[in-house]
C-alpha cells in the first residue's frame, strides 16, 4: 500500500445503509496530514487501502461504527 495513503486518523464511521456492506468516515491520511477527507470504504474497493480501511473499521479499531441515517 503507498505510504501516502497511511491513515493517520479516522472519525465519524457510520453505515451506509442496513445492509451494512459500506462505511462512510472522514479519513486523515499521511498526503493530507492535518485535514480529514471523506470516504467511503468499501470490501469491494478497486484500491487495496479502501478495502484495508473497511476491514480496520470492522474490526472496531476506531470504535464503534454508528447507524446509519433515518429516511
Amino acid at each position: 500500500m503507498a505510504d501516502i495513503y497511511q491513515v493517520l486518523n479516522l472519525r465519524n464511521p457510520q453505515w451506509v445503509d442496513s445492509s451494512h456492506t459500506k462505511i462512510n468516515c472522514e479519513v486523515e491520511f499521511k498526503k493530507f496530514e492535518g485535514t480529514y477527507i471523506p470516504f467511503t470504504a468499501s470490501p469491494t474497493d478497486s484500491e487495496a487501502h479502501g478495502r484495508d480501511i473497511h476491514q480496520r473499521l470492522v474490526n472496531g479499531e476506531w470504535g464503534s461504527i454508528a447507524t446509519e441515517p433515518t429516511e
